[in-house]
């Protein structure tokens, strides 16, 4: 124990955790569940059945793929949008501020491909029962000024993730995280040694868990164990392995743990969530079953057989053109043919419904899948938008995934990045380099908003479109409050025409509080006269 009354960390105390970590997930049998999972999902669906069931077909009809395959597609369907807005901040500098953000960000987006690596995470989440990105500093990656590194995201399975209370999905609320990678052992000795330890206390050793694939490779690994924990009130990391302290602990000075988590389906008491496919394996077995067995009937009793005296034909029975020769007289060679047998209709009746019940339980019916005739358009339509609505929750927690997500990455740029330059436009779109101390935002953050949602939601032509209906209908009365809302960057000199369409309004009325009539303003029946104005949207 440190004097301070904490535990010591060391590699031993980390491993220890690890190792409590890994026994938890093997009493919940989650090593063997993934990578049946990820088995089924890509169509290995038979597996000892191969050995087990020589004589039969192996026929796969892997409606799981469909169905999770629908479920990504319409969780992810729109590029992410992203909004970012300092509260009790001066209108001025939050703009500017906001766009300098909203340009780093889409920046680091970018760079790590977050849109599209998205689509894989539902899947792990949607297959595997979680989804985990992991957010962290590359100091040896080029920015291509004085100061280097780069702010990076990476997807992380859920086997190699381990929470310290394992009853709770709550990742701000956990004492320590462990994050566990199977690392070259070459490239451990190399961190040891820029860290200034030991690079040959590092060896190779073997994995608690790893999957079938990974076990094929024969290439010296070790296993690299990240622990991350609060300690006064920022984060600290540790880096070791069984043998070796890799990299000492260190103050981040992050506030919110690096790491976002979704479980798909939350279970009571546990961290992990239950993957959509889990419960539904037995199912899709049966299916690939019973088109096994209509295979076989089909192939053993589909075609009629040739039934023949042997002692008759002594050379066997052949079908090939020319004479055949026979025992005894030729007119007592009696042959005769097997009565063909269809396959029953109600074992494809059974195997229809096996299939459609199986989809329904997932949320995903004909109709949302599109296995219909399009004779009521609209009719479709309404059933794909009520099939999608449960998926809404899901989608809810992919956003709030992705939530994190940023809030880590503005976490990590404003303890790493220091002063750096950065491409920002202006209102009217005009973009110009500017030096931004991203540490300011260490005390700033506490005051900023992250909204996540589509694309659309956030994209500014689409606002103007509906503030310019709003306003034509009458909704939105006011032109100024119209401009107000309009986003920066699609009208030149918003806050001058604002500004003067309110003394143009101020001077109108002190001339009607003077008793001077409304006409001499301009304003007609009272009206508050405003500039003629065209939006060109």
């Amino acid at each position: 124990m440190e004097d301070n009354g904490r535990e010591k960390i060391s590699p031993q105390l980390v491993w220890s955790r690890y190792q409590k970590g890994v026994n938890y997930n093997s009493t919940i049998d989650l090593y063997g569940t993934v990578e049946e999972n990820e088995e089924f999902f890509v169509g290995k669906q038979w597996g000892e059945l191969y050995v087990t069931a020589p004589d039969l077909d192996k026929p796969v009809i892997n409606f799981l793929q469909r169905v999770v395959s629908y479920f990504v597609s319409n969780i992810t369907t729109d590029a992410l949008g992203i909004r970012c807005r300092f509260f009790n901040t001066p209108k001025e500098r939050a703009k500017q501020a906001e766009r300098i953000i909203h340009a780093q960000l889409e920046q680091c987006i970018e760079d790590n491909d977050l849109n599209g690596d998205a689509k894989d995470a539902v899947r792990d989440a949607a297959v595997d029962g979680d989804a985990c990105y992991h957010v962290y500093f590359d100091p040896t990656a080029p920015s291509g000024q004085t100061l280097q590194g780069l702010c990076r995201i990476e997807r992380i399975p859920n086997t190699d993730v381990y929470f310290a209370n394992r009853q709770s999905d709550d990742v701000e609320r956990q004492p320590w995280i462990i994050i566990a990678s199977r690392k070259l052992v070459e490239e451990v000795r190399e961190i040891v040694r820029q860290a200034g330890g030991d690079p040959e206390q590092v060896r190779a050793d073997t994995a608690e868990y790893e999957s079938t694939i990974a076990q094929q490779d024969d290439t010296e690994r070790v296993t690299l164990l990240t622990m991350y924990y609060r300690r006064d009130g920022t984060i600290w990391r540790y880096q070791c392995t069984q043998t070796a302290q890799v990299t000492p602990e260190t103050d981040m000075e992050y506030r919110l743990y690096p790491i976002a988590w979704m479980p798909w389906e939350k279970q009571r008491g546990s961290y992990h969530g239950v993957s959509c496919i889990t419960a539904l394996k037995p199912n899709q077995i049966a299916l690939n079953k019973s088109y096994a067995m209509a295979l076989k009937q089909q192939r053993d009793l589909a075609y009629p057989k040739i039934i023949y005296n042997t002692a008759q034909f002594p050379d066997g029975w052949s079908n090939k053109i020319g004479p055949v020769g026979v025992s005894g007289d030729p007119k007592e060679a009696a042959t005769s043919l097997t009565a063909s047998a269809d396959v029953p209709a109600s074992v494809f009746t059974m195997v229809d419904r096996l299939l459609t019940q199986s989809r329904e339980m997932m949320g995903a019916s004909d109709a949302s899948l599109g296995n219909v005739n399009p004779d009521n358009t609209s009719a479709i339509i309404a059933v794909q938008q009520a099939t999608a609505m449960p998926l809404e929750l899901k989608k809810r927690q992919f956003q709030q995934m992705v939530e994190k997500v940023v809030r880590s990455m503005l976490d990590v740029i404003s303890c790493t990045y220091g002063a750096r330059e950065i491409c920002v436009a202006d209102e009217v779109g005009n973009e110009a380099m500017v030096l931004f101390d991203w540490g300011s935002l260490k005390t700033e953050m506490l005051k900023l908003s992250v909204d996540i949602g589509d694309a659309n939601y956030w994209d500014p032509n689409t606002q103007a479109t509906m503030l310019e209906r709003l306003l034509q209908n009458r909704i939105i009365p006011d032109p100024i409050l119209f401009l107000e809302h309009m986003p920066d960057g699609l009208l030149k000199d918003k806050d001058r025409l604002i500004a003067q369409l309110k003394e143009a309004q101020n001077n109108a009325m002190q001339q009607m509080s003077s008793g001077m009539p409304p006409d001499a303003a301009g304003g007609g029946q009272g009206a508050v006269p405003v500039p003629a104005m065209q939006t060109g949207l």
